[in-house]
């Protein structure tokens, strides 16, 4: 790797055409044969430069050279185009580089919840999603965020289609099916950092990077970002390497014109535009074949635009087909050949040695017990996959790489791990027009001993409610499946009772032990002790409420699955809880005690092009209560819409439900969801034939802070009512 400085125009453009006219004269007289002059070989580059969703036309140029049986000598790529080019460079045949493009959900990449799917059960038992982390370093200083979203996910997506010719050219981008360049920028010196060798998948990451809104890439003494800041469209870098004829697709963003009043992403956007200008247009006289698609109405967020871009992309590259055609010719096809020995190598290739890179802060047995690829088993892409995945879900690492090198005799796996400041501050909010704001601020310590022993204490608050907690968290003693949690907790609610006007009020104060086991990643078996003391308070003096305090002594099991792959709007996957909970109360008599039985669950599935179809069943029993407090409730946009938050009461209730999603334009999705069953004063009043059915239909639209939900909903014999909610649910 070298550093790159800018540099001044070497050619005067009108020179330039000039002689690339005369140029395209000589080779019409002089026969060339495989890109010579003169019998010397020219030695062609293809610059792809950055911008962005826009940079997904790269995929139609590809087209148009791959028509002309023409392959560039070398593929010099900014963010984008160092993704395109890589990809490319690696043999990945053009096809399938679109049909994997057409595949991402761009939306999850913007998303820091992609390994809920993955993370261990008893992770989930306590997780707050976050607006805001803060980490705190030795000194006690905090250290505001510095992005929104980590670049892992953009790794993983990338790394199956990269790890073959990773592995077949021991990470030299020389010896690739294409010699291949990515150009980064080392955001701690703001100067462009060019790669000839290295982790494919991770230096892809790290040129696509943009600041503030994907975490920087740590390479040595290095923080890298988006190469765009500083050479955006990087023909000099092709031109160092010793490139004789250039053909440059450009697909950067330009400044334009506002009229009228901009709205403020179109003022960012020219603001980001103005400042990027040098770097894109400062070697553009370098080129010799030109390729700048019309496609300025579309912005660099426009990743739906795909078609559009791939289609005037392909149709402005297809008028240069006579210059390529006449100068370059055609040049014979290594990459197929080169892609097929490359998948054939990797197939064969068995692990003599595991590395683990900046390890020495967490036990080797934590570590070693996520990899599921083991010393003397051949290689195993899912294993890796699977292994990467499990590594940063324990969330003690900020990033994971792995890499596979060779050498003459072995081949040896690498894992590039990132660690995370062990405390930190986070906050979070969210607003539901039952129930108003509702917000927490959670303090965690995480790795105690370097033994992923967690502390967390937090504070939630609302108008209806409050908990102040302290918890310890070990997901996994040592190399076991089994877990423990440890609570405890001080908690208020106020509870408005609609049909009454008035209010009720209770405290308890307590201590959760648990005890469980991991069934594989997403289920947990647990059983648990638990002291509490309540305090009830009826300020509004209502009949079925009373002054009181007591202590209780509970015996709890638990089942929970939750397999989901993302927290707000699953698209696949189950959440199950089942709670079987025994009580005994100091103020009864000895003999005397309570039983109650909560499940639900809710499974998620796709159904057809954009659809996702959910069905849930929920119920509960108890033989008693020690007050109206313990009691199930009932009623909520989710728990059955057309009624209040908590409007209904009793010891005994079943709802089942049936949901639909479907995303009916990007960023705003219809859904519905009707429910039947009811809620019973006690077991023995259950009455079948006295059912009530309720359901929502209403729009939402996901954001980075979480969705935006606008709902109606109707119940039988109710007034219909409006449910507002913005936010992650918590």
């Amino acid at each position: 790797m070298y550093l790159e400085e800018i540099k001044g125009q070497d050619l005067p453009i009108f020179n330039k055409k000039f002689i690339l006219s005369l140029f395209t004269v000589i080779t019409f007289l002089l026969p060339c044969k495989d890109h010579s002059l003169f019998g010397q070989p020219l030695k062609t580059a293809l610059v792809l430069s950055g911008g962005g969703a826009r940079g997904l036309g790269h995929i139609g140029v590809l087209k148009v050279l791959e028509e002309n049986n023409y392959q560039p000598d070398l593929i010099v790529g900014t963010s984008m185009g160092a993704i395109i080019g890589g990809l490319y460079a690696c043999g990945v045949p053009v096809d399938q580089i679109e049909k994997k493009v057409r595949e991402i959900d761009f939306n999850t990449l913007l998303s820091d919840h992609n390994y809920k799917g993955i993370e261990l059960a008893s992770q989930k038992l306590v997780d707050f999603p976050a607006l805001m982390r803060m980490d705190i370093d030795k000194n006690l200083n905090l250290n505001f965020p510095k992005y929104l979203f980590t670049t892992q996910t953009i790794q993983d997506e990338l790394m199956p289609f990269t790890i073959a010719g990773q592995y077949y050219s021991n990470g030299n981008f020389d010896s690739l099916a294409i010699p291949l360049r990515i150009v980064a920028t080392d955001i701690r010196s703001g100067q462009s950092v060019v790669f000839q060798k290295g982790n494919i998948a991770r230096l892809m990451a790290a040129s696509s990077a943009m600041p503030f809104l994907f975490s920087p890439v740590e390479l040595d003494s290095m923080n890298l970002v988006d190469g765009g800041l500083t050479n955006n469209v990087p023909c000099d870098i092709a031109q160092e390497m010793g490139a004789d004829f250039i053909i440059t697709s450009d697909l950067t963003s330009r400044k334009a014109d506002i009229h009228n009043d901009p709205t403020p992403s179109r003022y960012f956007e020219q603001t980001i535009n103005t400042l990027a200008y040098l770097s894109d247009t400062r070697n553009l006289h370098l080129s010799d074949i030109y390729i700048r698609p019309q496609v300025d109405n579309i912005s660099s967020t426009d990743f739906e635009k795909l078609d559009t871009l791939i289609k005037a992309s392909y149709e402005t590259a297809k008028k240069y087909n006579n210059q390529i055609g006449a100068i370059l010719g055609s040049s014979p096809d290594r990459r197929q050949k080169w892609f097929y020995q490359s998948h054939k190598s990797l197939d064969s290739a068995r692990i003599d040695k595991i590395r683990f890179i900046k390890s020495d802060k967490v036990r080797s047995y934590i570590i070693k017990r996520e990899n599921l690829l083991k010393k003397g088993q051949p290689w195993n892409l899912d294993k890796a996959q699977r292994s990467v995945g499990n590594l940063y879900s324990t969330k003690l690492f900020k990033s994971v790489s792995l890499t596979l090198d060779r050498s003459r005799d072995t081949t040896e796996l690498v894992y590039d791990l990132s660690l995370r400041p062990k405390s930190r501050i986070s906050f979070g909010a969210f607003y539901d027009s039952e129930i108003d704001a509702k917000a927490f601020l959670s303090v965690e310590y995480r790795n105690l001993l370097e033994s992923s022993i967690n502390y967390q204490l937090y504070l939630i608050a609302s108008d209806r409610y409050k908990k102040l907690a302290w918890d310890i968290n070990v997901p996994r003693i040592f190399t076991t499946h089994f877990t423990n949690y440890i609570s405890a907790y001080l908690m208020q609610e106020r509870i408005p009772f609609y049909d009454y006007s008035a209010t009720g009020e209770y405290w308890k104060r307590g201590l959760d032990l648990n005890f469980g086991l991991n069934i594989k990643r997403g289920a947990l078996t647990s059983i648990g002790l638990k002291f509490e003391n309540v305090h009830i308070e009826n300020n509004d003096r209502l009949d079925f409420i009373n002054d009181k305090q007591y202590n209780a002594v509970r015996l709890t099991g638990q089942l929970f699955v939750d397999n989901r792959n993302f927290r707000d709007m699953p698209t696949e996957g189950k959440l199950t809880r089942m709670i079987y909970e025994h009580s005994i109360s100091n103020n009864l008599a000895p003999l005397e005690s309570f039983a109650k039985l909560y499940f639900e669950t809710t499974d998620y599935q796709p159904v057809g092009n954009g659809f996702v179809l959910s069905t849930n069943f929920n119920g509960g029993f108890m033989n008693r209560a020690m007050s109206h407090f313990e009691q199930f409730r009932l009623g909520g946009v989710n728990s059955f819409p057309g009624l209040h938050k908590d409007a209904l009461w009793g010891k005994a209730f079943i709802v089942t439900g049936l949901g639909l999603r479907y995303l009916i334009m990007d960023g705003l999705y219809v859904r519905g969801k009707i429910l039947g069953g009811n809620i019973w004063k006690s077991s023995d009043l259950i009455d079948w034939d006295n059912l009530t059915a309720g359901g929502r239909l209403g729009l939402l639209i996901p954001t980075p802070l979480g969705p935006l939900t606008l709902d109606w909903s109707k119940a039988t014999s109710r007034a219909p009512l409006i449910y507002f909610s913005f936010g992650h649910r918590f």
